[in-house]
């Protein structure tokens, strides 16, 4: 397998992505520029966590494992917080498109089931944004942006607000009524170069990123986090063929270890990384 180098990861590269988002000084302020261009506001400081996993309800049950989970820290107790679950996507597989709103209408479940305390009550939810940037078209519409929310099908323009709000942004749109900050960053965050840089805020996001590909810490990290994932691929190909797995089932189970072993190097050698500092 031909392995990327860091330093021309862009930053839809769940590695560089996740490194980013964590580093030590640079993650919060990272998450909170980016957060701000995409919705269009103001937005709090964050607690962020990369690669954070939660577990289904029993051994029997899914769980589920959020890219990066930022949530957001409000002095004033009458304003309403919000969690954000921010995913790369280059996977625009036919079988990925068909499931992503069920996948998206899990991670709302599995993030609203850990946002209130026992005896809390349901107005102590929060708001909750799951943001996925894609390098494909999601819904095949040639939009940058698709934004969806819960309404009444009835009255649409009845306002019905649960706090649930699905960001689709597509790098390849055509931009056509979105803001030209947002174009600027979707541009960016798919061709991190210095030429795609045209504004203060794309600017101080590049000075970051060297930051991080530049850090010795997290090349060392990457480098092992490729050696684990290419040992898993390995195990996997040859129990395929030891157990006489056809082609298609021997694929899928690479496939699966694969994923597996993306997420749980990310999240091992993220957490040396932050250890280290």
């Amino acid at each position: 397998m031909q392995r990327k180098r860091l330093e021309d990861m862009n930053l839809l590269d769940d590695f560089l992505f996740n490194a980013v988002m964590t580093f030590p000084g640079i993650g919060e302020r990272f998450c909170r520029l980016l957060l701000q261009v995409v919705l269009g506001r103001e937005i709090g400081r964050l607690r962020v966590v990369a690669q954070r996993a939660f577990g289904g309800r029993d051994e029997g049950f899914r769980g589920a494992r959020l890219d990066v989970l930022a949530e957001e820290e409000l002095m004033d107790v009458l304003a309403d917080p919000s969690v954000f679950d921010i995913e790369p996507d280059n996977n625009g597989d036919v079988v990925s498109l068909k499931d992503l709103p069920k996948r998206v209408r899990f991670y709302h479940a599995i993030i609203d089931s850990r946002c209130l305390k026992k005896g809390e009550g349901f107005g102590k939810l929060k708001r909750v944004f799951v943001i996925f940037v894609c390098s494909y078209d999601p819904f095949d519409r040639g939009r940058m942006v698709y934004t969806i929310r819960n309404m009444c099908e009835e009255i649409p323009e009845m306002e019905y607000d649960d706090g649930l709000r699905t960001v689709f942004l597509n790098t390849k749109g055509d931009g056509a009524g979105v803001p030209e900050e947002l174009v600027a960053l979707l541009h960016f965050l798919e061709d991190t170069r210095e030429v795609n840089a045209v504004n203060d805020v794309l600017r101080e996001l590049l000075e970051m990123v060297r930051v991080v590909k530049e850090d010795g810490k997290v090349t060392v990290a990457y480098m092992k986090s490729f050696e684990i994932e290419q040992m898993w691929i390995n195990k996997g190909i040859e129990q395929g063929i030891s157990q006489g797995i056809e082609q298609g089932r021997s694929e899928e189970r690479v496939n699966t270890l694969r994923e597996k072993a993306r997420a749980d190097r990310l999240e091992r050698e993220l957490r040396k990384l932050r250890r280290g500092r």
